[in-house]
């Protein structure tokens, strides 16, 4: 291929630069002040990579984001920005891009895209942002950065200019910033590059934030929030006291977005585009819950709720949500209710809502009480996944496994289940007794996960355990554990291959 050697080894290292332009250094790029830009995120290309190959690299970085205790599995706060997301990805004319989109738990302003259009945003981002359209105009940024292909634009013009010195800083930055190094690690791993290969980088990328900003403006509009809402970010980004632009490499602070950027993002705004937009009662619970993952403990998010002032908006509903869910992690547990019953009462369509009280009453000790409400929400919004994640949660804790299990199966054959919520189906199978299917759903889990070893014995411990099992499924786990052998034979001859590429390199 034009852009990349094939061998194996240097095709890693292209996907390792490709992720380096997709994940700026966290807290540095936090800390840029005048010079603030988001990261330059974007889609690897197929001359490049498979879409296959993109997925595997995307999963396995998003596993040592879990493993890192970053990943939120909140299902509350996921659906609300995968909602937003999908909406904004229908109007980006994406062709056959898929978009995948997930919150990391950590405070600085950030968000990133990882191949294969998985697309992840901090809950430092969801607070910081003023209303629902500047929040949109992130996400339609890092959209526009996939469906613009910036990742193969940025290798096509690298070549030659030391692609395996780039994967390593890749490499410190990701690991320094996104899994919770500090920043003098970064700053190291910045100045020890070579000058002017991430001179040309950067100079690179300003042009692709420039077309983000301009096709993220349409999907903004397209998508019928305010298309002000990126540039308003910006501006919002800029006024932030934390973000000193000293803590960064001086050749990294080139491009004041309070001044350039802003004026170019906001001049490709016509008047006809312009709407005013009222944020969603989602979007105000999504950025409570954001500020009660990132507060040290729920005692002090339970402070700050309460001391927030009221504002005789729809954003007060976020604020007694965000007090009703610290309440009920501090076990006050009657106060918790009253809060809540009282925000259902003015809000009684909020899927969030809904869930928050069912979980009051199952903490209360009111099991019969808390399957009505589930049952309530499920009849008013059948086929929500969160709802029925968070209802098989009560089950499994009331002794209820069984019914748990058959609830999962439901969102099973529909195709609806997540990494968290196989886990549980695992958990709901194995307390009900169905020790093969346990074992067989633990196996997928560590599938999602990445971990072929675990997903191979889960199956082999399976397939034991169906010994008295009818034929169908024996069969269906034989075939899976096939399948898994398959592909653990890839994965080696792959290393192998690679093993080679190494030391018949030069140098």
């Amino acid at each position: 291929m034009r852009n990349c050697p094939r061998p194996t080894a240097q095709r890693a290292a292209c996907a390792a630069l490709a992720l380096l332009l997709c994940a700026q250094s966290l807290p540095a790029r936090a800390q840029l002040g005048q010079g603030q830009e988001l990261p330059d995120m974007g889609s690897l290309a197929d001359s490049v990579l498979t879409r296959a190959e993109e997925r595997e690299i995307a999963l396995n970085i998003i596993e040592r984001i879990r493993r890192a205790g970053k990943l939120v599995a909140d299902p509350e706060i996921n659906e609300y920005v995968s909602d937003v997301g999908k909406r904004l990805a229908y109007r980006a004319q994406n062709g056959d891009h898929q978009f995948h989109f997930f919150v990391v738990q950590d405070p600085s302003i950030n968000a990133f895209a990882l191949p294969g259009g998985y697309i992840g945003i901090h809950t430092g981002l969801i607070e910081a942002t003023a209303n629902e359209s500047e929040l949109a105009g992130v996400l339609a940024h890092e959209i526009a950065h996939v469906t613009q292909q910036h990742i193969s634009r940025q290798l096509q013009s690298m070549r030659g200019t030391g692609i395996m010195s780039m994967a390593m800083l890749m490499g410190a930055l990701l690991v320094g910033g996104l899994l919770g190094g500090g920043g003098d690690m970064m700053q190291g791993a910045l100045m020890a590059s070579q000058g002017m290969a991430l001179q040309q980088r950067i100079n690179f990328t300003r042009a692709h934030e420039y077309e983000a900003d301009r096709i993220g403006v349409g999907i903004l509009a397209e998508a019928g929030f305010d298309p002000r809402g990126l540039p308003s970010f910006f501006e919002t980004l800029s006024r932030k006291e934390s973000l000193a632009s000293a803590a960064v490499p001086e050749i990294l602070r080139t491009h004041p977005v309070s001044l350039n950027r802003v004026a170019e993002a906001r001049s490709r705004i016509a008047p006809q585009m312009i709407r005013e937009v009222d944020s969603s009662l989602n979007y105000y619970l999504a950025q409570a819950q954001a500020r009660l993952l990132d507060s040290e403990n729920p005692e002090l998010a339970l402070r700050r709720f309460r001391a927030q002032p009221l504002t005789e908006t729809p954003g007060d509903a976020g604020k007694f949500y965000g007090e009703g869910l610290a309440l009920l992690e501090t076990g006050q547990v009657a106060q918790a209710r009253d809060v809540l019953r009282t925000l259902l009462n003015e809000y009684p369509d909020s899927i969030p809502l809904r869930i928050a009280e069912a979980r009051a009453a199952a903490a209360a000790g009111n099991e019969a009480e808390a399957r009505r409400s589930f049952e309530d929400a499920l009849r008013l919004f059948p086929g929500n996944a969160g709802i029925a994640h968070r209802y098989a949660e009560t089950l499994i804790a009331g002794g209820q496994a069984p019914k748990a299990r058959e609830l999962l199966l439901e969102y099973l054959i529909n195709d609806k289940l997540n990494l968290e919520t196989t886990r549980l189906l695992a958990q709901a199978s194995g307390e009900s007794g169905q020790v093969a299917d346990a074992h067989y759903f633990m196996a997928e889990y560590e599938l999602m996960r990445r971990n072929l070893n675990g997903a191979h014995t889960q199956l082999q411990l399976a397939l034991k355990a169906s010994e008295q099992s009818d034929e169908v499924r024996r069969s269906r786990i034989e075939a899976r554990l096939e399948q898994v052998e398959l592909m653990g034979e890839k994965g080696g001859k792959r290393k192998e291959k690679e093993n080679r590429d190494e030391e018949e390199s030069p140098g």
